[in-house]
């Protein structure tokens, strides 16, 4: 299978640009958190720059081998790979978080309550998100 590159979608584009004005706020005097500006005008400005030569090799592309990669992309092998990718991802983020907080909770009570927060907030959200998927399917 060639490999080929897939047009980027409108929440990509908005992602990156909202991260930007994230580097921006607290790279401010007030609110300076230098590794929270860097990854915000870093990721924002850096994933913009990666989008736009994404979207520039997409046009590249002769029409039959565009249509062959939206198929790809439509095909429902694919997705179903991508889901499952997505689940274990999930999983092993509410695993990171409930770890962190029992780590944290040894520190500070504060990020312990948050990561908890968090991982509770997740959890209902899949469970939310799975009801309503049942109920539309």
């Amino acid at each position: 299978m060639k490999k080929g590159c897939r047009k980027p979608t409108a929440a990509e584009w908005i992602f990156c640009l909202l991260l930007i004005p994230v580097g921006v706020f607290f790279s401010d005097g007030a609110h300076y958190v230098g590794t929270y500006s860097c990854i915000g005008l870093g990721g924002g400005i850096g994933g913009l720059i990666g989008l736009s030569w994404r979207l520039h090799s997409y046009n590249k592309l002769s029409p039959q081998r565009k249509r062959e990669v939206e198929l790809e992309e439509r095909d429902e092998r694919n997705i179903a790979i991508r889901e499952k990718a997505g689940s274990v991802t999930w999983k092993v983020l509410i695993a990171g978080l409930l770890v962190t907080a029992m780590i944290a909770s040894q520190f500070d009570f504060t990020i312990t309550l948050v990561c908890y927060g968090l991982a509770l907030a997740g959890l209902l959200v899949n469970i939310a998100a799975e009801l309503w998927l049942r109920k539309i399917m």
